[in-house]
C-alpha cells in the first residue's frame, strides 16, 4: 500500500518534470511528429522509470556481528499502547481515496467511450465522395471515434465538408486514437494531478495541429480557418473524440500562421538525456548488491549477501536479520576505519520503513541494541583511526533501508534508532 503511493508520487514528479520541459522547450514547435512522440512517450516513460533498479555494488569484509545494551520503549507509555497515539492510518486513508478516485476517473472514461459507441452503432454508412464515413442523426459535429469517422447529419450541407472530411481523416490515418487511448489510461491512473491533466491536453492539441497542419498543405488556409470558427459553435465534448473543433481554437490558429519555430529546439531535446538520467537517479528503486570478501587459497572469493524475509515478527528476528545482513565494508577495514554511527528509521503504523534519517530528528525515540560489527586485519602495518563515516553510514542505511516489515509492535508507528559500532581486530 505504502509502496505504491511512494511510485505513484514518483510517477506524479516525473510526469510534472516531462510536462514543464514541453512547455517551456516544445511547445511552440512545429515538429508536431516529434512532440507526438514525446508527449506520450514521456508519459509512459513517466510510469517505468520509478518501476526500474538501478543496482549499486559493495565489497564487504567477513566480520563477526554482537549486539549489547538493552532495548528502550517511548517513556511513559505501556508497551500496548505505543502506535495508537495517531488514531488514523493516514496512508491507508489516502490509498483508499487514491483508488476511489481512480474508479470515478475510469467510470467516466468508460462512460465516454460507451456514448461514443452508442453513436457509431446507430449511425448508417455512406460514401461522400471516395470517403466512407458514418452518418449520424444525432446534432453533431464531425469527429473520428477510433478509425471510424462519424459525421452529423446536420453538417453534410456545410460549404466546406471535404475539409472537414480531410481534417478527420488524418485523424483516422495516423492513427491518433491510439494517443489518445493510452493516454486517457494513464491519466485515470494520475487523476489527482493536474499537469498530468495538461499533459494529456497537449497531447490532444498536437495531434489536432499536427493534422491542422497536413490539410492546409492542399487547401486554402484562411477558406480552412473560416471552417473551424463556423463549426466553433457546433461541437460536443467527448474523451476519445478529435474533432475539428475538439481543442483550443486560439492555439490552433496561431499554430496554423506561425511558419517558423522557436530557436534553440534541437539544443533543448539534446537536453532530454540530462533530464532522463537525473530523473533515474532520483526516482529509480536503489538496490545495493554486498559481496563478502574472503581470502582464501590465495584467491579472493566474492559471494553476493542478499538477505530474504517479508516480514520480521520479533526483536529477535530483527536481531537475526541485521546481523546476516551488516557488513564491515572493505574500503574502511582495509584503511583501519573505525567508528560508532546512528540511523534513525521512521516507521508507519503498519511498520514499514518510510524515511531513513542520518541525523536525530525532534521527539521521542525507539532506541534499538547497540550493534558491534568485528572486522579482521592480516597485518599491524595499518593504523586503525577514527574515520571513514560516510562509507559506515552508507553501510548503515544501505542495511536498513533493507529492512522487510516490522510486525514489532514496539516499533509500529515509532522513530527507532539503530546504532552501529565498527571495530577493527
Amino acid at each position: 500500500m505504502e509502496h505504491y503511493l511512494t511510485y505513484t508520487g514518483k510517477v506524479s514528479i516525473a510526469i510534472i518534470a516531462f510536462y514543464l520541459t514541453y512547455s517551456f522547450s516544445f511547445k511552440k514547435s512545429k515538429d508536431f511528429v516529434f512532440n507526438r512522440y514525446y508527449l506520450i512517450g514521456s508519459m509512459g516513460l513517466a510510469f517505468l522509470i520509478p518501476l526500474l533498479t538501478i543496482t549499486k555494488p559493495i565489497y564487504s569484509y567477513a566480520a563477526e556481528v554482537y549486539l549489547e545494551g538493552f532495548m528502550s520503549g517511548r517513556a511513559g507509555l505501556p508497551v500496548e499502547d505505543q502506535g495508537l497515539i495517531a488514531g488514523i492510518d493516514l496512508p491507508a486513508v489516502l490509498f483508499c481515496i487514491y483508488w476511489l478516485g481512480v474508479m470515478i476517473a475510469l467510470v467516466k472514461l468508460l462512460h465516454g467511450i460507451y456514448g461514443a459507441a452508442v453513436l457509431k452503432k446507430m449511425a448508417k454508412k455512406s460514401m461522400i465522395g471516395r470517403m466512407e464515413v458514418e452518418v449520424s442523426s444525432a446534432n453533431i459535429s464531425a469527429f473520428t471515434f477510433f478509425d471510424k469517422i462519424i459525421v452529423g447529419k446536420n453538417i453534410l450541407d456545410h460549404p466546406s465538408l471535404n475539409l472537414i472530411l480531410d481534417h478527420e481523416a488524418v485523424h483516422a490515418r495516423e492513427k491518433h486514437y491510439c494517443d489518445i487511448l493510452i493516454a486517457e489510461l494513464l491519466l485515470v491512473l494520475q487523476w489527482f494531478n493536474p499537469l498530468a491533466h495538461l499533459q494529456v491536453q497537449a497531447i490532444r492539441n498536437n495531434l489536432e495541429f499536427q493534422a491542422d497542419e497536413l490539410v492546409v498543405r492542399n487547401a486554402d488556409m484562411q477558406e480552412y480557418l473560416m471552417t473551424m470558427l463556423s463549426m466553433a459553435v457546433n461541437r460536443i465534448k467527448h474523451p476519445l473524440f478529435t474533432a475539428l473543433t475538439s481543442s483550443n481554437l486560439k492555439q490552433r490558429i496561431i499554430m496554423i500562421k506561425s511558419n517558423t519555430s522557436p530557436k534553440y529546439v534541437t539544443l533543448a531535446r539534446l537536453a532530454l538525456l540530462p533530464l532522463i538520467s537525473l530523473l533515474l537517479l532520483s526516482l529509480a528503486q536503489k538496490k545495493t548488491e554486498v559481496f563478502e570478501t574472503g581470502e582464501k587459497d590465495g584467491f579472493e572469493a566474492k559471494l553476493a549477501i542478499e538477505p530474504s524475509q517479508d516480514v520480521l515478527n520479533t526483536v529477535e528476528e530483527l536481531n537475526q536479520y541485521l546481523s546476516r545482513s551488516i557488513k564491515y565494508p572493505l574500503e574502511a577495514r582495509e584503511a583501519g576505519h573505525i567508528g560508532i554511527i546512528s540511523i534513525y528509521a521512521s516507521l508507519s503504523e503498519s511498520g514499514m520503513i518510510k524515511e531513513v534519517l542520518d541525523k536525530k530528528p525532534e521527539g521521542q525515540i525507539v532506541e534499538h541494541q547497540e550493534i558491534v560489527i568485528i572486522g579482521y586485519q592480516n597485518t599491524d602495518t595499518t593504523p586503525i583511526t577514527y574515520g571513514g563515516k560516510d562509507v559506515l553510514l552508507d553501510e548503515g542505511r544501505r542495511v536498513i533501508n533493507s529492512l522487510p516489515k516490522l510486525n514489532i509492535s514496539e516499533f509500529k508507528g515509532e522513530v527507532v534508532k539503530f546504532k552501529f559500532k565498527f571495530l577493527i581486530r
